[in-house]
């Protein structure tokens, strides 16, 4: 499929440009429909864009339906049968190498995709184009997005800046007053803050994980996170303070009604979020006796072509359009997601908005890139944090749980 691309789009570059591709495509151009996935929150700024794209006369004989879709669903809605999947669709940086090993991601050869190639080197931000570009240079996404990241929201009406620094600080002052801080430790995308903080690494080379969880920084990580969601956990009405719930709709339900000062998240749901709600990089956290700064994972989210439906060159141009200056600087205008673009990233508008800044205070606090991880990675840490709540993980049993969570992890890589 890949060969067939290359020849198929060095044929066409008569009838393109940098913008856009010739509608004629392995089909001969006929009309059909062509399918995007785009995230909820998203769908309404895109189907404008699509509404521009398919005035262009080499576009007018396809149809074009956008359907809501999580980009961290598609993956596994592409896994099975990915000829039934969408056209043209989103995801997060850490599903790139999965969807290449499968050979659902389109991989663009010859002329037409080193240009592509080039344009994106040019328009967006280095650490969102260096993980698109395969070995020798050919691209095999679009980057739409540089906010996939976690930091604290806090409400600033009971948390001074200098309070939230401190998670033992935060912690004491809820516990007093019966108030709860929201981390999702039931997920395993929020649980390596402290492995982090503390040293450790993970990283995903070749189908093989690198991880040294099982160290004694690691053993120190987990001690801590003990400490935070049990030892140190409980309020006077024998409630737990840190609290697993729903990272956006418990979020802002809490900080709405009182009953949350302060949750990890990201920035899809500031919108919804009261005034007083202000968005930092994550506390310190004392671990081994020292306080460190906790880590946040950052990626980006992506667009990309299913290699196994029908029309590619009418998608890879879709999904180029989607992606530019233009689309970036709306889709942030739509939602307030941080803009790979460069162009866009230094608009004053960007600039001021609190999450994007955010995200870039937590890359200079050492955020870790989040491609460097892959789903052999989530699953084992859920369970390991989530049986730190349920007393199974002990300070007793830490280190053969531990040595049994790094077997998992490289074991399912």
């Amino acid at each position: 499929m890949k060969k067939v691309l290359s020849v198929l789009l060095a044929s066409a570059t008569a009838l393109t440009a940098l913008g856009g591709l010739a509608a004629c495509d392995g089909d001969g151009g006929n009309a059909n429909t062509i399918t995007i996935w785009a995230p909820q929150e998203s769908v309404a700024c895109y189907q404008k864009l699509v509404d521009e794209f398919k005035q262009q006369d080499a576009y007018k004989g396809y149809d074009f339906k956008i359907v809501p879709k999580g980009e961290d669903k598609v993956q596994a809605a592409l896994a099975t049968d990915p000829a039934s999947g969408a056209d043209v669709f989103f995801f997060p940086s850490d599903h790139m190498d999965k969807f290449v090993q499968d050979d659902v991601l389109l991989t663009l050869g010859g002329e037409v995709g080193a240009k592509y190639s080039e344009a994106i080197k040019a328009r967006d931000s280095e650490f969102t184009y260096e993980y698109v570009l395969d070995d020798n240079g050919n691209c095999r996404a679009f980057p739409a997005t540089s906010d996939n990241a976690f930091y604290l929201w806090y409400d600033s009406t009971y948390f001074d800046t200098d309070e939230v620094k401190s998670l033992d600080t935060m912690l004491a002052k809820a516990k007093a007053d019966d108030k709860n801080i929201i981390w999702d430790y039931g997920t395993g995308w929020y649980t390596n803050m402290f492995f982090f903080a503390n040293g450790c690494k993970a990283d995903y080379e070749g189908s093989k994980y690198e991880i040294d969880y099982d160290s004694a920084n690691g053993k120190a990580a987990a001690e801590a996170m003990i400490k935070y969601l049990v030892t140190d956990n409980v309020m006077a009405n024998k409630k737990e303070c840190i609290i697993k719930g729903a990272i956006g709709d418990d979020i802002v339900k809490g900080m709405q009604n009182n009953t949350c000062v302060a949750g990890i998240g990201g920035g899809w749901f500031a919108d919804q979020l009261p005034e007083k709600a202000k968005a930092t990089v994550l506390p310190k956290a004392t671990i081994g006796g020292v306080e460190k700064q906790l880590v946040s994972f950052y990626g980006g989210k992506y667009c990309g072509v299913n290699s196994k439906r029908k029309h590619l060159a009418v998608s890879v141009a879709l999904a180029d359009y989607l992606t530019n200056e233009a689309a970036q600087k709306a889709r942030f205008q739509a939602t307030k997601t941080g803009p790979s673009n460069k162009k866009v990233a230094e608009l004053p508008e960007v600039q001021a908005a609190p999450t994007v800044a955010t995200i870039m205070d937590m890359v200079k606090a050492n955020a870790v890139y989040v491609q460097k991880n892959q789903d052999p990675l989530w699953e084992p840490m859920q369970d390991f944090c989530t049986g730190i709540t349920k007393k199974t993980v002990t300070v007793a049993n830490v280190q053969a749980k531990l040595d049994d969570l790094v077997k998992t992890i490289k074991d399912k890589a």
